[in-house]
């Protein structure tokens, strides 16, 4: 795969996009999988939003996301990457478009599919969960599966259940930040940078971040900082495989004398933001997240 990938999103038929959505479709499932070709191509893609990728203006990938308004949930559905292209987190990138869309769209919060039973696990690693039994449609065993929209929020991070942790909240109607407390107590020596533990993890829009910012009464009263002025969580940072994706606050006491903080104190504040990414970036060739706190460093 080359540098120059294009992501093309588009409602309807819209051409010459659509036919292009289609070709993948029948290289895939037709001329590679041996489905009838002639039910490829049906009335729900008049009413559905597409993505196809090119790489150096060769289609290689596609999928629509649909509106089943008598369900009330959003339908993804002819997820096809080319032969050649697979195994470059290309369904992913092409999946995650289409989820995107569809928070923005904001009209359901649920979203289905029916997955061929050897892609199952690809869909469960995006969240989808199994409903039913296997079914056979068009001779090939499939699976139905569901994902439940969220946009952001906070949960307790693994190995912090029992630590009676309260989700943060905001404390006025226009208050940016949402107070975070500390589970455990802490000791921080003079002149010492310590990492705080707060037993929660954040999840949020693949664009857009959680800054972590010092309480002003603990920065002015206290002479305590957020040791890198603003900490950055990362969307891929919810869930890691090697810390669950703990928000953990490095703080630094600038006193000549150590500082305790009790489990319970409200030692920082969490902001939401979205953030702007380049022109002509190829997301498609960026490496993802394999670790936990401060893993990006190289």
């Amino acid at each position: 795969m080359s540098n120059n990938i294009l992501i093309k999103k588009f409602f309807g038929e819209t051409q010459p996009y659509f036919n292009d959505a289609l070709h993948v479709r029948k290289v895939v499932f037709s001329r590679e999988q041996g489905y009838d070709s002639t039910i490829d191509y049906d009335s729900i893609d008049q009413n559905s939003w597409h993505i196809v990728i090119y790489d150096n203006n060769t289609e290689i990938a596609t999928a629509r996301l649909y509106r089943n308004f008598e369900q009330n949930v959003y339908g993804i559905g002819r997820v096809a990457v080319m032969h050649a292209y697979r195994g470059q987190n290309l369904g992913k990138l092409v999946m995650d478009e289409l989820i995107k869309q569809a928070i923005a769209s904001g009209e359901f919060r649920r979203i289905i599919l029916h997955s061929q039973v050897p892609a199952q696990n690809f869909y469960q690693k995006l969240g989808f969960t199994t409903v039913g039994e296997i079914y056979l449609e068009e001779g090939q065993p499939h699976i139905s599966m569901e994902l439940q929209l969220r946009v952001r929020g906070f949960e307790i991070a693994h190995g912090f259940e029992h630590n009676n942790i309260m989700l943060p909240i905001r404390k006025t109607r226009e208050s940016a930040g949402y107070d975070l407390e500390i589970c455990e107590s802490i000791t921080i020596p003079a002149q010492t940078t310590m990492l705080a533990k707060t037993g929660l993890k954040a999840y949020m829009l693949a664009n857009e971040v959680l800054e972590l910012h010092i309480r002003s009464s603990v920065a002015i009263k206290q002479n305590v900082w957020c040791a890198n002025n603003v900490g950055i969580v990362d969307a891929d940072y919810y869930s890691n495989p090697s810390n669950d994706g703990h928000i953990m606050i490095p703080l630094y006491n600038a006193n000549n004398t150590a500082v305790t903080f009790n489990s319970g104190e409200r030692v920082a504040q969490a902001i939401f933001k979205q953030y702007l990414t380049i022109d002509g970036e190829n997301t498609a060739t960026l490496d993802s997240r394999s670790g936990g706190f401060g893993s990006t460093n190289k």
